[in-house]
């Protein structure tokens, strides 16, 4: 509908609508467990270990054996699958989709996340996201300053904690 949008119907599974917040919490939670330990597993195969060898040095994971078109194209549909996993999600929790939903500023939100909870770390994207999820709630009275607070906090961690917060726990 362009413009206009979308009007996503509720979750049906067996007759049962799941509406309720607690309801869609019951499917997101384990959703995001199983593609958590999927991800996590994925990273200690021998394609994690091409993905983390094409990430430091193309030219020396080629020399290696690791085929770079096989494995940027399997990262890429990788990334996909999560990415439609977790636009269903979201599109089940707010019923409505629009393309003023996803903007710039959650482009940038999301980058922080992953500079903050570490790139390449599924641990990481739970550090980063539960941090930025509840910075909201700690800035209190300096809630309009919280794109300056992210610019800085994205900023210091790319400049001091190249590794984000996953780095600071190995």
């Amino acid at each position: 509908n362009g413009q206009l949008g979308l009007q996503v119907p509720p979750l049906t599974i067996g007759g049962r609508a799941f509406t309720s917040s607690r309801d869609l919490y019951l499917v997101i939670v384990p959703v995001a467990v199983g593609l958590f330990f999927i991800a996590g597993r994925v990273l200690q195969s021998r394609v994690g270990r091409a993905f983390q060898a094409l990430r430091q040095s193309e030219v020396a994971a080629q020399v290696l054996g690791v085929n770079p078109v096989h494995y940027k194209t399997l990262a890429f549909a990788l990334s996909a699958f999560y990415g439609g996993i977790g636009g269903g999600l979201y599109a089940l929790l707010t019923t409505f989709l629009s393309p003023e939903t996803f903007g710039i500023l959650e482009s940038i939100y999301f980058l922080l996340v992953i500079v903050v909870g570490g790139l390449g770390s599924v641990s990481g994207a739970l550090l980063g996201s539960t941090l930025l999820v509840l910075l909201p709630e700690l800035l209190g009275v300096f809630k309009q300053y919280q794109a300056f607070i992210y610019g800085v906090l994205l900023l210091t961690f790319i400049a001091f904690v190249p590794g984000g917060l996953a780095g600071l726990t190995a």
